[in-house]
């Protein structure tokens, strides 16, 4: 059987369309016969703290070496130092609904990446 861990930002059971296109990703891996481990990769995306980016980095590190990895892009979109340091050790695959620059309720002074 094929694995994947599947990281996302805060809480997968959150009642919005990003959350609900991820479940419905993961469902449908596992419908293919994907093994899928879910890995929160904790609070406050797409402004997380550092502390919180840290800990994402951790926990994605801790993986096994050459891991496949499918990151939401609400949290791999602010992550880029730590996307290139994790990417020497896991293969990554980023899951982006849309860029965050076009995120819709973020506040207009928050400058969001546009990659």
């Amino acid at each position: 059987m094929q694995r994947l861990w599947f990281a996302y930002p805060g809480d997968i059971d959150t009642p919005t369309g990003g959350y609900g296109y991820d479940r419905n990703i993961v469902a449908g891996l596992r419908e293919l016969g994907w093994r899928v481990e879910l890995l929160s990769l904790g609070e406050g995306f797409p402004f997380p703290s550092a502390a919180t980016l840290a800990g994402a980095q951790r926990k994605l590190l801790a993986l096994p070496k050459g891991a496949l990895v499918v990151v939401d892009g609400l949290a791999l979109g602010v992550m880029p130092e730590a996307a290139a340091a994790i990417s020497e050790h896991l293969t990554l695959v980023a899951l982006v609904h849309h860029p965050l620059c076009q995120e819709n309720g973020l506040a207009e002074d928050r400058e969001m990446p546009c990659w």
